[in-house]
């Protein structure tokens, strides 16, 4: 139902996973759960952005989310659970701008 649908379009891991498997091109990641990883992430020359799954307007952004070693990386998503209970994305840190696009 449209609860469903929802949900999955708030999660960032399962909505990547669900438009790679239909050939959309969607970055690589990793997910953590109070620091314990449930998929490794990839592996990063730049270091990586770790974020909540299903927050947005930067909650749960701090400012070492840009990390350099995985275990800063489980360590942040354990901070992520005790504030939101949310598991964390672990992505490749890409340099440049953020920008949004919401639909």
């Amino acid at each position: 139902g449209d609860d469903t649908l929802l949900a999955l379009c708030q999660d960032k891991f399962r909505s990547g996973a669900v438009l790679g498997a239909d050939g959309l091109p969607v970055p690589s990641a990793g997910l953590a759960r109070n620091g314990e990883w449930l998929v490794e992430p990839p592996s990063s020359g730049s270091g990586w952005f770790v974020k909540p799954t299903r927050l947005g307007a930067k909650i749960g952004i701090w400012p070492d989310s840009r990390c350099h070693d995985l275990g800063s990386a489980l360590e942040i998503s354990r901070r992520i659970f005790g504030a939101y209970r949310d598991d964390a994305l672990v992505q490749p840190y890409v340099p440049g701008r953020n920008v949004r696009a919401s639909f």
